[in-house]
C-alpha cells in the first residue's frame, strides 16, 4: 500500500509534465521550416547579384562604407584608447634595474603618506566623536594604538627610514 501511495503522486506529476502535442516528430524533423532573414543576406541556393558594369563594380569598390557605430553596452568594459599598460622590459643593466625598482618604491612610499594622512586626520575625528559619545575604553584604545602607529610610521617615513613594526 506503502508503494502505490508513493507512486501515484508520481505518476500524476509524469502525466502532468508530459507533452500534450500529438504530432508526428519525425515528420517535424524531416520538413524545412522558413528561416528568419534579420540581416536581409541572400539565401544561399540564389547566386549573388552580379553588377551591371565593370565600371560601378569599381567605382563601388573604391569607396569604403563607413561601419554602423556600435554602442557599448557593458558598464564593466574599459575606455577605449587610454592608458594601454605594457610589460616592463628586461634589463641587461643591474645598477638601471635598481634605479628603475626604487623608483616605483619611493612612488609606492609617497602614495602611502599621502593616504595617511588622510586616515590620521579622520582617526583624530573619529577618536575626538567617540569621546563625546561615550565609547567603551576598549574601543578608545583601539583607535588610539592606530593613531600612534601610523603616526610613528609617518615620522619615520619623514625621517628617511623604514616603517616600525606593529604587533
Amino acid at each position: 500500500m506503502k508503494k502505490w501511495l508513493l507512486a501515484l503522486p508520481l505518476l500524476l506529476l509524469i502525466g502532468y509534465l508530459w507533452p500534450a502535442d500529438n504530432t508526428d516528430t519525425r515528420q517535424l524533423a524531416l520538413s524545412p521550416r522558413p528561416v528568419d532573414n534579420p540581416f536581409n543576406v541572400p539565401p544561399w541556393d540564389e547566386p549573388p547579384p552580379a553588377p551591371q558594369t565593370a565600371q560601378a563594380a569599381t567605382d563601388k569598390a573604391a569607396e569604403p562604407k563607413p561601419l554602423p557605430a556600435v554602442p557599448l553596452t557593458d558598464v564593466m568594459a574599459p575606455p577605449i584608447g587610454q592608458h594601454q599598460p605594457q610589460a616592463p622590459q628586461p634589463m641587461d643593466d643591474p645598477d638601471a634595474y635598481l634605479k628603475r625598482e626604487n623608483d616605483r618604491h619611493q612612488a609606492l612610499v609617497a602614495s602611502f603618506q599621502v593616504a595617511a594622512r588622510a586616515k590620521v586626520a579622520q582617526l583624530e575625528k573619529l577618536i575626538e566623536k567617540g569621546k563625546a559619545q561615550g565609547i567603551s575604553q576598549e574601543q578608545l584604545a583601539e583607535g588610539e594604538a592606530k593613531l600612534t602607529a601610523l603616526k610613528a610610521a609617518l615620522a619615520a617615513l619623514d625621517a628617511g627610514l623604514p616603517p616600525p613594526r606593529v604587533k
